[in-house]
């Protein structure tokens, strides 16, 4: 499997035309525009989105996971967690635990429920579809902290299927932080519009690490990278880039 991940990576790299100067530093800049446009071209395409934001300004997942979530949700929007509470590094993020800058201070209300023996409880999320408007539906793939499985591609595939049956807008935002690459798919490919996940040292062959967001839908992704105060103007022009 790592094979056939490898050749994709190559194949895109290559058809990025993606050199070795695209990275050259330039003064305030960490790389050139180009080289940060393909490294998101590349990535997005071997993902199965549109468009991504893997940036150095992303210092851990939790800031990943809360800019995406704050670039999606708006007062009196409810996010609902399928996969039981999230990590504990999210609690102030949402409001579980009382902050003055989460989610819930800004009028986002939160709703949770748990996997039966490491299933999706479809009935109740079927329900809870049916019974009020859902704007974010989160699930954390990784296990983390808790004692349950991690959650495969298949059972994501499964329930994005019930899901999209009751609600075809809502957006399915997965934590896909510690499970990449565990299988051929990701996420995006079997019907997800957001993952955020760790760009670690198994791709890039070094000892550092960058976290990421990438979106089925290209406006999805503009709209987090307004929350990041990333401009993408320019980036999204391509007209002097390699990366077309």
């Amino acid at each position: 499997m790592q094979c056939s991940i490898a050749k994709k990576y190559y194949k895109h790299f290559k058809g990025t035309m993606f050199q070795k100067c695209t990275l050259t530093q330039v003064q305030a800049m960490d790389i050139m525009i180009a080289g940060r446009e393909c490294i998101e071209k590349i990535f997005a395409e071997v993902l199965g989105a549109e468009d991504a934001l893997v940036r150095n300004q992303f210092i851990s997942g939790t800031h990943a996971l809360t800019v995406g979530l704050f670039a999606l949700l708006r007062p009196n929007d409810t996010l609902l967690a399928i996969s039981g509470k999230p990590y504990d590094t999210l609690d102030e993020v949402i409001g579980i635990t009382e902050n003055a800058s989460s989610l819930k201070a800004f009028g986002v209300k939160y709703k949770q429920i748990d996997l039966i023996q490491n299933e999706f409880d479809v009935e109740k999320i079927q329900e809870a579809l049916k019974k009020e408007k859902i704007k974010l539906i989160h699930i954390q793939r990784s296990k983390g902290y808790s004692s349950r499985d991690s959650i495969t591609i298949e059972k994501i595939e499964n329930v994005v299927k019930e899901i999209r049956k009751i609600d075809k807008d809502v957006i399915i935002f997965v934590d896909n932080c510690y499970t990449e690459f565990v299988e051929r798919k990701s996420p995006l490919e079997v019907g997800v519009d957001v993952i955020v996940r760790l760009t670690y040292k198994e791709l890039r062959r070094r000892n550092c690490f960058k976290w990421s967001i990438y979106c089925r839908k290209r406006e999805i992704c503009f709209t987090c990278s307004r929350k990041t105060y990333i401009s993408r103007t320019r980036q999204r022009s391509r007209t002097n880039s390699r990366c077309k």
